[in-house]
């Protein structure tokens, strides 16, 4: 009898209420909610600090990217602008140039070449949009998209678009071309009537990552310095001869150069003349291979003795909403100092490209992912532009840098 009574009273005491489990039901709730809410706050500073530092990587590979080719334009050996601008157009010869007779150099007749990337007698050359919808420069405002589009209106650039970039570039957002001779140049053994030598073992330096280049220039020291830019005709690896024919006419199937001018070529002492890959750049925002708006590179070129201008694209930094351009020049009354910056088509219009010394370049960033962050109050601004970005969480930030053009200060 008291075993059995025993037994139940254990029975009793065994086991919750249920009072006690919604207690523990409650608790436990409050407790995962917290560690929701931790896990929530820790992923959004994750995104947070992901796309900031995202951003200010690309915003500076970008940067230093183009200011590389930036301060390399105008160089051609022992010719810079200072001595074109001292010894007119003698200094520089361009064999796309339609002139007249042999000698008969002039800038009219250098802007006459068709193809743009070919104009390498202006080191930098300029692009500023100027679209109804969005024009930019200091003081106006331009809206960018998530998904941007291209504009194939070339009328929205001023001056207008050359047709190498048309169809490419995203409205809203500056173009800027750089010319020059490469910074590796090796010897011309001789040169003789359309054929310059050199020695094969140097080709791998003269060529660069580029595979078969059709553009060069020759540079020499010598009666003042000049240089000479040219499209092969072809190029014998092997033997280190490259072959520019006399016979060439511009705009026609056989060639990029114009004919009677390959003469220019003889007056260069092989001791004192050094041979270059002439490099054509262009600097643009387009839609990238993600659908977003990048920075692109583009380094023009030919096939030889083709007529045919070949461009050679690279996507360099992705998430760039636009790039904006400035342009500072000398002052033939106080040749030691930089006017006010101006945009490309104040520069173009007074024909100032000859005395551009620095340039100014702005690109604003956005993170590659969403940050779930809220919009900014103030818009970001890229060198005096108002840019109004869509809210889609995105981090945005701008890079501006000032380089000097150094193959091409104080011009006067």
């Amino acid at each position: 009898m008291n075993t059995h009574r025993h037994c139940i009273a254990n029975q009793k005491g065994q086991g919750f209420s249920l009072v006690e489990m919604m207690i523990a039901i409650t608790l436990a709730s409050f407790l995962l909610i917290g560690l929701v809410q931790i896990f929530a706050g820790s992923k959004a500073a994750y995104r947070l600090s992901e796309g900031l530092s995202r951003s200010q990587e690309n915003g500076r590979f970008a940067l230093e990217f183009m200011q590389r080719d930036i301060r390399m334009a105008g160089h051609f050996g022992c010719v810079n602008q200072q001595a074109l601008m001292q010894s007119g157009a003698r200094a520089m010869n361009l064999l796309f140039a339609p002139f007249a007779a042999p000698g008969t150099r002039s800038l009219a007749s250098y802007d006459a070449i068709p193809q743009r990337s070919l104009h390498f007698h202006a080191a930098p050359l300029g692009y500023e949009y100027v679209g109804s919808a969005n024009p930019t420069g200091p003081g106006n405002s331009i809206n960018v998209n998530e998904t941007p589009g291209i504009s194939s209106n070339a009328n929205d650039w001023s001056p207008a678009l050359p047709a190498e970039l048309l169809g490419r570039v995203v409205p809203g957002s500056d173009v800027v071309f750089l010319h020059y001779l490469s910074a590796d140049g090796v010897p011309a053994n001789a040169i003789s009537s359309g054929t310059i030598q050199f020695n094969p073992a140097n080709w791998p330096l003269l060529r660069g990552d580029m595979e078969t280049p059709s553009l060069f220039g020759v540079s020499q020291c010598g009666s003042g310095g000049v240089a000479t830019v040219f499209q092969a005709t072809s190029v014998d690896a092997a033997t280190g001869t490259i072959t520019i024919s006399p016979s060439v006419v511009g705009g026609a199937a056989n060639g990029l150069n114009q004919s009677g001018m390959v003469t220019a070529l003889e007056q260069y002492p092989p001791q004192q003349t050094t041979l270059y890959r002439a490099m054509s750049i262009a600097y643009y925002v387009g839609v990238g291979a993600g659908g977003g708006p990048s920075l692109f590179r583009i380094a023009f070129d030919s096939t030889p003795g083709t007529a045919v201008v070949t461009a050679n694209v690279d996507e360099v930094v992705e998430g760039v909403d636009t790039l904006q351009v400035l342009y500072g020049s000398s002052n033939p009354a106080a040749p030691t100092a930089m006017r006010n910056l101006r945009t490309a088509d104040a520069v173009d219009a007074a024909n100032d490209w000859p005395r551009v010394g620095l340039m100014q370049i702005g690109l604003l960033l956005r993170s590659p992912e969403r940050a779930s962050v809220e919009q900014r109050a103030l818009s970001p601004m890229v060198l005096g532009v108002t840019v109004n970005p869509p809210s889609d969480g995105r981090i945005r930030t701008a890079y501006e840098a000032t380089i000097a053009i150094r193959n091409q200060l104080f011009g006067d």
